[in-house]
């Protein structure tokens, strides 16, 4: 009966989380790129025009245009 218990409260988690509205998107405009030995291509650096530096993370896209290693 507790694995029931638990699968149960894990489900219901798991639909709190995914029944929340997304977040709008926000515009980062006139930045520039701040070079890092770790930038790997979907992780990167940039700052803003007021000076703050974010590191911009790419998940589940893919690029045009880039050829796939074989």
């Amino acid at each position: 009966m507790p694995i029931i218990a638990g699968i149960t409260f894990f489900l219901v988690c798991l639909l709190h989380v995914s029944a929340a509205p997304p977040k709008p998107l926000v515009s980062l405009g006139n930045c520039s790129f701040v070079a890092t030995e770790w930038a790997d291509g979907d992780s990167f650096r940039n700052k803003t025009a007021a000076g703050e530096e974010h590191t911009i993370r790419l998940l589940w896209g893919r690029l045009h245009g880039m050829a796939y290693w074989r």
